[in-house]
């Protein structure tokens, strides 16, 4: 990729606890909340919007595809809060920290999905402990290296999803279709090659609306967001 950076001034700051400028290990799982803050009165009242809607709100349109597909920026999910984590599945601080631990460190994004999904506190609290169950019985579990979940296991319910909980086709349809918006790739420098699929989100915040004719059919400068760069990449290419 080639071209001149350009900062993307779209994406608004997050200033809700709900989310930090966590510093996160993903091989030691060593996280720090350090919340963002402000003094603004539109902020300081969004405090009070639950952590799906402030989800929801931080969904930016994938421009490459049109409207209709969105994604949630990696860096949104990547500063989910230990706190939050423990406030929807509705513990204590003492109560299963293995649990909200396993959370922090591998299902940030599988978490977010059920969130989505709109189920009860004590669903949430059910579905993430088979998640992690699934990683005691069989070495890893439906964390976030599992997902996509494919549409053959949708049909037939994966067992990682308890049953009274994911048992209408309809449930699991919801899961579906709201994991693409949590998984919309990072550019890595030097890597080439992506794993995607039809159903993928594309992190790409701007699209050149007069595509050029090349060679080899036709080119679009397309502008990417910039948590899903490394920062030798170049925003804009």
């Amino acid at each position: 990729m080639s071209g001149n950076m350009t900062q993307s001034t779209l994406i608004p700051a997050i200033s809700f606890s709900h989310f930090s400028t966590a510093s996160h290990d993903h091989e030691s799982g060593s996280q720090e909340d350090t919340d963002y803050s402000t003094d603004s009165e539109e902020e300081q009242g969004d405090e009070s919007i639950s952590f799906s809607d402030l989800l929801v709100k931080y969904q930016v349109e994938d421009k490459f595809d049109g409207p209709g597909k969105t994604f949630i920026p990696a860096d949104i999910i990547k500063g989910i809060t230990i706190s939050t984590i423990r406030t929807e599945l509705g513990l204590g601080e003492d109560e299963e920290k293995e649990l909200v631990e396993w959370i922090a460190r591998h299902a940030r994004r599988a978490f977010a999905t059920v969130v989505l999904c709109g189920v009860s506190q004590r669903n949430l609290l059910k579905t993430m402990k088979q998640f992690k169950e699934k990683e005691e019985k069989e070495k890893k579990g439906f964390q976030d290296d599992k997902l996509p979940l494919h549409k053959t296991r949708v049909d037939k319910r994966h067992p990682a999803f308890p049953a009274d909980v994911w048992k209408s086709k309809l449930s699991r349809d919801d899961f579906f279709n709201k994991q693409w918006g949590l998984l919309a790739p990072v550019f890595h420098d030097g890597q080439y090659e992506y794993n995607l699929f039809p159903n993928s989100t594309l992190p790409f915040i701007e699209k050149d609306d007069d595509p050029k004719k090349g060679s080899f059919g036709e080119v679009s400068r397309i502008e990417i967001h910039p948590a899903h760069l490394d920062e030798s990449i170049p925003a804009t290419v």
